[in-house]
């Protein structure tokens, strides 16, 4: 495998460029800090992602998403972050209810 390395000069394995993954902010506390946050790598720029639940005026629910550069020796903690298994989900559909779109 070819190694690779991010924006901060930390090398990554098993990365895949321009993916990332949400996860649910279960440390939540306040209403303007993130329903979901996670990581991405998109160009070879590691980004620490927040993600808000929201109602359009229509209806809609969407996510309203926030990206920001992750510098060097600035790597974001991982608390907060409640990784779901199919142990602790179950099915597909039970996902389906926690993902709202």
């Amino acid at each position: 495998m070819q190694n690779k390395y991010d924006n901060t000069g930390t090398k990554v394995e098993n990365k895949y460029d321009n993916s990332g993954s949400l996860n649910k902010n279960t440390y939540k506390t306040k209403e303007g800090q993130p329903d979901y946050r996670g990581k991405a790598m998109v160009a070879g720029i590691r980004y620490q992602l927040g993600a808000w639940i929201k109602t359009g005026k229509d209806g809609d629910i969407f996510l309203s998403i926030n990206f920001k550069p992750i510098e060097e020796g600035q790597e974001p903690p991982n608390e907060g972050v409640k990784r779901y298994t199919s142990k602790s989900v179950g099915s597909a559909s039970d996902l389906n209810d926690l993902v709202p779109f």
